[in-house]
């Protein structure tokens, strides 16, 4: 394993050619965009502090001068602009055109001037350089200005402004610029404010294609209060992007599907087979996972400064830092979790198959080991192949940019946001470190050492390399990049010839190599910034000490101690590794039985509790507090397509939304042909002129531009004519009117889906609280949501263009009364039409409204809040907002206004037609209020985010002692019981998710094609499936395996033993309801309509009900088990410590149910009464039943499920028309849910593979 001098000289040789080659081609294998980035983060901060000053009288800025603020910075780049410009705007060199002509800045410095607790603040934007590029400013709803402008004066004050110092914007140039758009705002206060947008023309030989450089203005009553230049991205672009990427997500995802599947079983493999031979080595990777982990973290807590530019202002700074606490803590344990097991597992099956190997924890205990020339020669290896790699990568991505075209965005190799961190220098490195350690050890250790330890024959092994290389490099392909499959086929290689590596030389070459290759591209950003200060230098030094740490460890520990005899180097190799031996002497369990439940303890259960339970559950369910609806009397048990029909049949428009005659159609249509075969005429011409550009005498700049402007002609004219053949009108007298109706064509897919509306809106909130008398009037007009259909109708298996594909109409039916439904139609972008003014957009809309009644009774005299244009490539459309006055019955109260809003838009099209695409009503929440709810939401955010990160904790423990007790072959651990637990759950879940069907195929977009989106919902629904399903059947076998452990009694429980158990269940319900309707709440509650979503809704509420009631059970036997458990080792403790333990126990038991059955509506004083209360039951019931037999446990949470499906049940019956053959259907969950759950667990798993080990001496 020692090379001679020769091969070493031939290794630098080629090491430093490679890195000479690497360095003078740099970029013209990856596109580099030149920046000036002399400004840094204290520089911008210091600028944007004069600016405010010294601009204070000209323009509006907060927060007011003189007052206090805070100020936070961070560098930004529009991603979007960058790949619109490389992939469709001119490539790379435009890109970098875009740049120096500045007309825009895609890498700007943002600065944000805030204050905890205010409304207002400002922004500014700054070029790479610090220069001002504009600035705006938020102000209150309600804060009152001097004086209102009207539009022209408007405008005037705008360019006045931007054309002085120091924006210097020449934008009253109308040959440089274009007034495009100009939309006006009242707000509540009556402040009027103007919105004035300028698109320049001058650069368009840059050819940007179809994007759209503008400056917006922003005018707040008499101020000027934003001046910023945008870059218009056309929606066309983004659809095609976000097709093209859903190709790079597809192969990732594959990747990952692979590494949870496969690798995550041959990790709980491997650690089982370990396990059970002792050879599992656990310690030292623990201690490794978690000193990484840390590091890791550190990265997270030096970005702290940086959230603060998107600290909502509402909430408390508090709040902010507990929620930012909340996300290290997670991170380290994630972090430490997938590093421990993935050491354990890849180091031990290495240990046991590559016998030639030094050990993996050698290295960091030993330093006479690092000093050996094994180990300063795989570290040298490792630093050799770094500029290989980089070489190596030179080279590919020249070849293919080159020969084949592939695209790679272009990049600065700098980021100044890392000077914005504690510790700069921190960054690179833990995250270089752990991508290289990790990454090794999983995707080289992992797959080569299993491959080899499952079989010793070279097919298993090529199957090894050849797999791990192409997960590796499928793992990385959702990075910007195309084609798709560009990474894959680039680190194949890399990872094959790493995979060699590690066959014959070990860990530690690939670990180095992949560590210093990240930590160069991650660290350069520290080292291309200009004009580094004195802590930037330290940041750079400690960089490059790290980089060369692991030689410099080897080098000194060499110095030190000298190359190791080969006695200790032989010690230190896996073959010399030794299990302990395992202990003759085995502990002789003796079962004793604990003494049965007293007599007055079942007695209370079943003669007093139970009753008392029993009435308050039917008490409150004869008289919940929840809002009912009328469902619509279609849908239910009829299949998508059935649905889709009746959605059509009964959609119908105003008359004067689209008057359009058969004849008018066919007329234009025949004139569209006309000039459809004029242009043809025209194109062909074209063609001629291009194949005789030499006899005609035209430059072929002028024939290619004389082509796309005939190009773009035909292109509309396609689009007028699919539009006149995809339409068709029915004439129908219907009421006297004329409406229209556009028929379902074979083209168009109908996506229906049920929506049970949550309650848990801002809107619905701030009704419930003031105004509750006004709900069901509010939700008769439309004003609040109701549960019902929502139907899309799209283009999804046609073989049109993703920018057509962007057409579609969506039906929303609530309360279906008198035929009304909400239906919206979404233009794509580049539709030809009509560019309407505001005084013909606004008659046309008003009209419209009043035909369709959308102004209810309880408003009166609706005032235009709000006229704003929306400008098109090839059309103007205008939106509308309406203000509607409360009637004078309605009493208002003085700081707590009703504000109802309807909003429209209104399109043209090129037939001289008009359309509503939309029409929205809705209540507006004073902004007071609003942030208000948002700062107390906030709290109750944080609390159920703790109780989720704890409740996943404890399922992580408890699978790890699981599988611990499952390796080790302790009694009463069975992997029957487990095999058959995740069995039932698996298929419980498919069918469950198949139920869904419906509503998972209405979330598709058309932007991406269907089998894309099919693989990645079923990878992701199988991913998740088989991890919460090995959970389960881990958890389940742990509960069993501590029931032995605790000596409890197998057997069935007396019958007021039963009783008293369903008599605990129905109290953690009754408990639940009479928290829900007794204590103060913020929203109204909603019946839960989510089964409608189905397929079958009894399926969902079915198979919904059973996994919860499973995973409860497990869940509540973990826990009890682990108490009585415990009680072996702190039975000869004082009692203070034993209270110390249950209290813990029974307070994550109540967390865990609170979080389970508390609302998203709920308060955080619901969420905290029900904890306590629950802590209290579930400590209750341990004393009265579960201490004496835990086998109660399944009646009790079996008592809770059924009475909250019963109760649901009831709900349902009741919305479901009469004569809807489901209805029966929804109460059949809870003889099956019973008869399941007690099969289940008593009499099938519990008495069959636990009373044998009871009976064992």
């Amino acid at each position: 394993r020692t090379m001679g001098p020769w091969t070493w000289v031939t290794w630098v040789a080629v090491s430093l050619m490679a890195a000479y080659y690497a360095f003078t081609n740099f970029e013209k294998a990856f596109p580099i965009t030149s920046l000036d980035i002399s400004a840094d983060r204290a520089f911008v901060v210091g600028k944007a502090s004069n600016l405010r000053e010294s601009l204070y009288n000209d323009v509006t800025l907060r927060p007011q001068l003189g007052s206090d603020f805070y100020s936070a910075a961070e560098f930004e780049s529009s991603s979007s602009v960058q790949h619109f410009v490389e992939l469709e705007g001119g490539g790379n060199k435009n890109f970098s055109d875009l740049i120096k002509t500045g007309v825009f800045r895609p890498f700007q410095w943002k600065v944000r001037h805030y204050y905890p607790g205010e409304t207002t603040e400002s922004s500014f934007s700054f070029d790479p350089s610090g220069e001002i590029i504009g600035f705006t400013t938020k102000l209150a709803e309600d804060e009152l200005a001097t004086g209102n402008l009207n539009e022209s004066e408007a405008v005037k004050l705008a360019v006045k402004v931007a054309t002085g110092d120091p924006w210097n914007l020449d934008i009253n140039n109308e040959t440089l610029y274009k007034l495009v758009e100009h939309s006006t705002e009242t707000q509540v206060g009556g402040r009027e404010d103007h919105t004035i947008v300028f698109e320049e023309t001058e650069h368009k030989s840059l050819h940007f294609g179809d994007g759209r450089i503008q400056i917006a203005l922003s005018v707040k009553g008499d101020s000027v209060a934003g001046i910023m230049p945008i870059f218009k991205v056309p929606e066309a672009f983004k659809r095609r992007y976000q097709n093209m990427r859903s190709l790079n997500e597809a192969l990732s995802l594959f990747a990952w599907v692979l590494i949870v599947c496969v690798y995550g079983i041959g990790l709980l493999v491997a650690i089982y087979k370990l396990l059970r031979s002792r050879w599992l080595v656990s310690w030292p990777a623990l201690k490794c996972s978690v000193i990484v982990s840390a590091f890791v973290t550190g990265t997270v807590v030096n970005g702290y400064p940086q959230t603060w530019m998107q600290y909502d202002t509402a909430t408390s700074p508090a709040a902010v830092l507990a929620q930012f606490s909340l996300m290290v803590v997670v991170s380290f344990v994630f972090y430490s979790i997938i590093l421990w097991v993935s050491l354990m597992g890849s180091e031990g099956i290495s240990r046991t198959v590559f016998k030639p190997h030094i050990q993996l924890w050698s290295h960091v205990r030993s330093l006479r080991i690092l000093a050996s020339k094994q180990v300063m020669s795989d570290i040298f290896i490792g630093y050799l192949l770094v500029p290989i790699m980089f070489a190596y990568e030179v080279m590919f991505y020249f070849f293919n940019q080159h020969v084949f075209g592939w695209w790679t965005p272009s990049s600065p190799l700098v980021d100044p946001n890392i000077s914005a961190t504690y510790l700069p220098c921190l960054t690179p490195i833990a995250m270089a470190f752990f991508a290289g350690f990790w990454e090794e050890v999983l995707f080289r250790g992992l797959p080569l050492s299993g491959s080899k330890y499952i079989s010793s024959s070279i097919f298993s092994s090529i199957l090894g390399m050849l797999g791990q290389a192409i997960i590796f490099g499928a793992a990385h392909a959702n990075y910007p990049a195309q084609p798709s499959y560009a990474r894959l086929v680039e680190l194949i290689l890399p990872s094959i010839l790493f995979g060699v590596l590690y066959i014959y030389r070990g860990l530690v070459p690939g670990v180095v190599m992949h560590f210093v290759y990240d930590l160069v591209w991650m660290g350069l950003p520290l080292f291309l910034s200009k004009n580094p200060s004195a802590w930037g230098t330290f940041n750079q030094v400690v960089v490059i000490i790290v980089g060369l740490s692991p030689l410099l460890v080897s080098l000194i520990a060499n110095m030190i101690y000298g190359d190791p005899s080969s006695e200790v180097f032989r010690q230190n190799l896996n073959s010399s590794w030794k299990p302990e031996p395992k202990s003759e002497e085995k502990k002789k369990e003796s079962i004793q039985r604990l003494p049965k439940a007293p007599q007055i303890y079942s007695n209370i259960g079943s003669q007093i509790l139970l009753p008392i339970a029993l009435a308050l559950c039917i008490a409150h369910i004869g008289t919940s507090p929840e809002i009912s609806e009328k469902i619509p009397e279609f849908g239910f048990i009829q299949s998508a397509e059935g649905s889709a029909r009746i959605l059509a049949n009964k959609m119908r428009f105003p008359s004067k939304m689209n008057k359009l005659s058969l004849q008018s159609m066919q007329m234009q249509g025949d004139e569209a042909n006309l000039r459809m075969k004029n242009l043809q005429n025209e194109l062909n011409d074209v063609q001629k002129q291009y194949s005789k550009r030499e006899e005609a005498k035209l430059s072929k700049a002028e024939l290619n531009k004389l082509k796309q402007i005939s190009e773009e002609s035909r292109v509309r004219i396609e689009e007028k004519m699919d539009k006149f053949r995809e339409v068709v009108t029915y004439l129908q007298n219907v009421e006297g009117s004329i409406p229209y109706q556009f028929d379902i064509a074979l083209n168009w897919t109908r996506l229906p889906a049920f929506f049970s509306r949550s309650a848990d809106s801002q809107q619905q909130r701030y009704i419930i609280q003031n105004y509750p008398e006004l709900i069901g009037s509010l939700s008769e007009n439309g004003f609040i949501p109701k549960s019902g259909w929502k139907v899309r109708f799209v283009r999804l298996f046609t073989n049109e263009t993703v920018e057509k594909k962007a057409e579609e109409w969506s039906v929303d039916i609530g309360d279906f009364v008198e035929n009304k439904a909400k239906i919206s139609h979404t233009l794509p972008e580049g539709v030809i039409g009509l560019n309407l003014t505001r005084k013909e957009a606004q008659t046309f809309l008003l009209s419209s409204l009043t035909d369709l009644s959308i102004f209810p009774e309880v408003c009166n005299d609706p005032q235009e809040v709000l006229a704003e244009p929306i400008k098109h490539p090839r059309r103007t459309d205008w939106k509308f907002e309406y203000k509607c006055t409360a009637s004078s019955e309605v009493t208002i109260k003085e700081d707590l206004p009703l504000d109802l809003r309807v909003v429209g838009e209104v399109s043209g099209r090129v037939d001289g037609s008009l359309e509503v695409l939309y029409v929205q009503q809705y209540v507006k929440p004073p902004e007071n209020w609003l942030r208000n709810d948002r700062n107390t939401r906030k709290i109750v955010g944080l609390i159920k985010k703790a109780v989720g990160m704890i409740s996943t904790f404890g399922f992580i423990v408890a699978s790890g002692f699981a599988l611990y007790y499952w390796g080790e072959g302790n009694s009463g651990f069975s992997s029957t019981i487990a095999v058959r637990s995740f069995c039932a759950f698996s298929v419980i879940s498919l069918i469950r998710h198949s139920n869904n069907i419906l509503h998972l195929a209405y979330t598709f977009s058309t932007a991406e094609s269907v089998e894309t989106q099919v693989f990645t919902k079923i990878a992701s629904i199988l991913t998740l499936l088989a991890i919460h399903g090995s959970v389960f059947a881990l958890i389940t076998s742990l509960s069993f395996s501590l029931g032995f452990r605790s000596r409890q009694h197998p057997g069935t429980p007396p019958r007021k033993v039963k009783l008293t158990a369903i008599a605990i269940g129905l109290t953690i319900r009754a408990i639940e309801l009479m928290v829900s309707t007794r204590f103060p709440r913020v929203a109204p509650v909603r019946v839960d309509t989510s089964p409608l979503q189905a397929i079958v809704p009894y399926f969902h509420l079915l198979f919904g009900g059973t996994i919860s009631l499973i995973v409860q059970i497990a869940v509540c036997l973990c826990i009890i088990n682990s108490i009585l458990w415990s009680d072996g080792y702190t039975q000869n403790s004082s009692s203070i410590i034993g209270f110390a333990r249950n209290f813990g126990f029974f307070t994550l038991c109540g967390l865990l149910l609170a979080g389970s059955v508390v609302t998203p509506v709920a308060s955080a004083f619901h969420f905290l009464a029900l904890t306590v209360l629950m802590t209290s039951t579930a400590w209750m019931a341990h004393i009265l039943c579960f201490k004496y037999h835990t086998n109660t446990i399944p009646f009790a949470v079996a008592a809770w499920r059924s009475v909250v499906m019963l109760h649901r049940g009831v709900q349902l019956v009741r919305l479901l028309p009469s004569n809807d053959l489901t209805s029966p259907g929804m109460l059949l969950p809870l003889g099956y849910l019973s008869a399941f759950c007690f099969e289940w667990i008593l009499t099938i798993w519990y008495s069959k593979y636990t009373q044998p080990n009871v009976n064992q001496k």
